[in-house]
């Protein structure tokens, strides 16, 4: 009698079919991922662009507002010595002048100005001023220029340091401005000696400490419209567990030598820790009071783009910036994402920003993009009489 046949398959038919597919299974696998990969990408790019823009917009209005009355303050001090502030501050990083990468932003109000009638000692609270009502104040319409009160900031300058100050209260018959005992700030205050790259400090040394000083009668008294520091640190991610740099805005100090630990009471901000290297750079006239202002930069008015080929002296651009004489504020920072990658020995070389020369980072953890803007401040474009 014969065996009747089987039906099914053998071992090595159903091996063949299950390797087929799991190859077709490993493929579909694979384009799942990488769109899936991709779509991570475009997202987290998309996210580093949005930070970007916004970084960028609120850096480039506050810069294009700075010095906003205070550019004239040269030539409205009474005690006829030229205003150490107008605005404007580049920050130094350590001991040497070399590439500043921090800056210190202010703007004033034009309708409050006025000057002191007596003398501020160092440590005083009441500063007695020409007018504390402001001129012009319609009592029906109050709303459209107010006199100073309560929380307002302002600056007063003099011809070595400046002191920012928080209005307490304000005694308007009296014409006296009384001020909170802590500084909002005060030139040669910086000491950030616990924040960035182990004990480097971010300095404004050129200028004596605002506290130490008086400022004579006649001194320029401006109420600020805009207060800010920016400046970076160096912490540890508290959820990611990896070292990040913050890029940070402080408006208010509190009287604080080490304004950026994460220690101490101020008011500030962290715009984006996304940031790996950042630099400004600025463009100066050599002469605005001339007829002629389109020529080419002359390079040694060119500062912290190269330091072979500019004049970097954080000493010669504060004195242009203080002749009203400031072109140009060119900002160049490189932004980190955790980008997926497939190639993990990829390398990418990072530009030099000034401050150090270019060097390649490894791509496996983070990929890098470069960004700049060019951006004109508006309040140093002047010409005043006198020139």
């Amino acid at each position: 009698m014969k065996n009747k046949p089987q039906n099914g398959f053998t071992l090595l038919e159903t091996m063949i079919t299950m390797s087929v597919f799991l190859v077709i299974l490993f493929g579909v696998y694979s384009m799942i991922s990488h769109f899936g990969d991709v779509t991570k990408n475009q997202q987290v790019r998309q996210n580093l662009n949005q930070e970007t823009r916004l970084m960028i917009d609120m850096f480039a209005s506050e810069v294009k507002e700075a010095g906003a009355v205070m550019t004239l303050a040269e030539a409205i001090i009474q005690t006829g010595s030229e205003a150490s502030f107008n605005g404007i501050w580049p920050l130094n990083m350590g001991e040497t002048d070399l590439f500043p990468d921090g800056i210190i932003i202010a703007a004033g109000d034009p309708d409050a100005m006025t000057t002191s009638t007596e003398a501020l000692p160092p440590g005083g609270t009441t500063l007695k001023v020409a007018d504390a009502k402001v001129k012009g104040v319609d009592p029906l319409r109050p709303w459209d220029v107010r006199p100073w009160s309560k929380d307002d900031r302002g600056i007063i300058i003099g011809s070595d340091g400046y002191f920012v100050f928080k209005v307490e209260s304000v005694d308007e018959d009296n014409k006296m401005l009384i001020l909170r005992d802590a500084a909002v700030y005060y030139s040669g205050l910086l000491d950030t000696s616990a924040s960035y790259l182990g004990g480097q400090r971010y300095t404004d040394s050129n200028l004596v400490k605002g506290n130490a000083i008086t400022y004579p009668t006649g001194s320029l008294v401006v109420r600020l419209t805009n207060f800010s520091i920016f400046a970076f640190r160096d912490v540890r991610h508290p959820i990611k567990e990896y070292p990040v740099r913050q890029f940070v805005r402080i408006s208010d100090t509190k009287g604080e030598a080490d304004a950026l630990s994460i220690d101490v009471d101020v008011e500030s901000s962290i715009i984006t820790e996304n940031v790996k290297d950042f630099q400004i750079e600025y463009v100066a006239y050599t002469d605005f009071s001339k007829v002629d202002r389109n020529t080419a930069p002359d390079i040694n008015h060119f500062y912290f783009s190269d330091s072979k080929k500019s004049n970097s002296s954080v000493d010669n651009l504060v004195d242009d910036i203080r002749k009203r004489r400031l072109k140009e504020v060119r900002v160049h920072f490189v932004m980190q994402s955790d980008e997926l990658t497939s190639e993990r020995d990829e390398t990418q070389r990072i530009p030099a920003l000034g401050d150090q020369p270019a060097y390649n980072l490894q791509g496996e953890k983070f990929t890098y993009h470069v960004y700049q803007v060019f951006i004109e401040p508006r309040n140093y474009n002047i010409v005043l009489k006198n020139n």
